[in-house]
């Protein structure tokens, strides 16, 4: 399935065979309503779990980037935390103060990476280009649980409105579909490929328009791995 969200919260789960005979009837693939809408979605193949990523300002005003998981599962038992978990909800996972990202993606390990612009504290005012923050899972108290983000990395790219990145687990590389002002009156709009571990980027093509969920379909032979 293909996880999506519109503007209304509503969530869905589109069967693959439909989004390649383009033949999706979108009411019919309907699942829940959620609290949150996310910039953008991630699954997380390491945990089981959708992830969402919900950006917003605090109470001063800065940048907040927050990650949440949405349970997939139907309602179960968490004996870690002595509650049920009902189906579909959301729950906090991680955030990142002074980020405004517009971008998600997992890697194969459980690693998460989002893109945003910065607030910068010296000259009080946002970046200019995108950073790359990741955060990676680790274990603490006897248990393994999402770290803190860390910034990778200066992209030297501009970006704002709808965004999207997608880890492609054929290729193990990171993939982020880009847009943002070029002018006064143009955008661009292209396909660059990410290193994760420096933020270097490599334009790979122009696209259309603005891209608000990339994603790369598993090969049967990565789909077994998975």
């Amino acid at each position: 399935y293909v996880f999506a969200q519109d503007t209304d919260a509503k969530l869905y789960a589109i069967p693959y065979e439909s989004m390649l005979a383009n033949t999706i009837d979108l009411e019919a693939t309907y699942i829940a309503r959620l609290e949150n809408i996310y910039q953008d979605l991630a699954y997380n193949y390491d945990d089981g779990k959708l992830y969402g990523l919900y950006t917003s300002t605090d109470n001063n005003g800065y940048p907040i980037s927050e990650l949440f998981t949405i349970n997939l599962k139907g309602q179960y038992y968490d004996p870690d935390q002595y509650v049920d978990v009902m189906p579909y909800q959301e729950d906090w996972a991680q955030q990142r103060g002074g980020v405004y990202a517009l971008g998600l993606a997992i890697d194969t390990a459980g690693s998460v990476y989002i893109m945003g612009t910065n607030y910068d504290g010296d000259t009080e005012t946002m970046t200019e280009t995108a950073h790359l923050w990741k955060a990676s899972m680790e274990e603490k108290w006897g248990s393994v649980m999402l770290g803190a983000f860390q910034d990778m990395g200066d992209t030297g790219l501009s970006m704002d409105y709808l965004q999207s990145m997608t880890w492609n687990h054929n290729d193990g590389k990171l993939y982020w579909a880009r847009f943002a002002p070029n002018g006064t009156f143009t955008m661009v709009s292209e396909l660059v490929e990410v290193n994760p571990e420096t933020a270097a980027c490599t334009v790979l093509g122009k696209l259309s328009t603005e891209t608000c969920g990339l994603m790369a379909p598993l090969t049967d032979e990565t789909a077994e791995k998975e």
